[in-house]
């Protein structure tokens, strides 16, 4: 394993940067490697003020800069049609849903249409059933934006002040006691966090026979984890992160791999023709 690592380094020119210890134990532990020494401002390692981690929480500053291109790529409100429509809702009418589905006749719809005007298609005629069968997603107001509690933005502030004076205490008994006061706010935070986490929980187990989708999306959350796509490898050999190259990336993939279905009437008269020529 540490072959493999120092191999990783030395192929990718990597420095680690931690140099003093990162567990309770006096050891290094965590590590912090770059390429580029003077993106790398400064580092620290802060030992937690609760019993909850044996490893220091390391805290580097650094000066690397977002890419311009990503900062004037705007994000649209909504990804996509559906993103707009609450299926969470309990309003939803699903039988006048799936009884439209089941009426239409998708090989008619989509005969002599190539692979992208057949996803446009489908996507065009599932929009417009949804549109009329879904409420549209409520939009949250500027004052209900910042869905964190209170009382628990109070502590996370309260816990600043804290941290920044446990730093610049000298004598021991100051120290002990401010870091008494950090302990007690992460008792309190922990709670919040518990707190909020069951009654998202006891609101998803109430919506198991009114609204089923709820729940089970609700669940998905805690039995998958969603990988972030890209950065891709563009023409050039080179990383981009744009989400429209990407998405061109992805569209141009699956073109090239894409090929016309033979026509079954060829396929049953094969081996018919096979038999005649033995």
């Amino acid at each position: 394993m540490l072959i493999d690592l120092d191999n990783f380094c030395n192929e990718h020119f990597l420095k680690q940067h931690i140099e003093i210890p990162t567990h309770v134990a006096g050891n290094t532990l965590d590590l912090l490697f770059t390429n580029n020494d003077s993106l790398l401002h400064s580092y620290e390692c802060v030992k937690p003020p609760q019993s909850t981690s044996d490893h220091y929480i390391v805290k580097g500053s650094t000066l690397f800069n977002v890419c311009k291109d990503a900062i004037s790529e705007a994000r649209p409100d909504f990804l996509s049609p559906f993103d707009k429509l609450n299926f969470h809702s309990s309003e939803i009418k699903w039988r006048d849903i799936n009884s439209e589905l089941e009426a239409i006749d998708w090989s008619t719809e989509i005969q002599e249409l190539n692979p992208t005007d057949i996803l446009s298609k489908i996507l065009e005629r599932l929009q417009d059933i949804c549109n009329r069968h879904v409420p549209i997603k409520k939009r949250a107001s500027k004052s209900s934006k910042n869905k964190i509690p209170r009382e628990r933005r109070r502590l996370m502030r309260k816990r600043t002040l804290l941290t920044k004076k446990l730093k610049k205490a000298i004598s021991i008994a100051r120290r002990k006691i401010i870091g008494a006061k950090l302990i007690n706010i992460e008792i309190l935070l922990k709670k919040s966090h518990q707190a909020s986490q069951n009654q998202c929980e006891q609101e998803a187990i109430n919506s198991i026979k009114s609204n089923p989708r709820y729940f089970f999306s609700y669940a998905k959350k805690f039995s998958k984890i969603k990988s972030k796509v890209g950065p891709s490898l563009n023409e050039n050999n080179q990383y981009t992160s744009s989400c429209s190259e990407m998405a061109n990336l992805l569209k141009n993939q699956y073109k090239s791999m894409f090929s016309d279905p033979i026509n079954i009437i060829y396929i049953l008269y094969i081996p018919y023709i096979l038999y005649i020529f033995i």
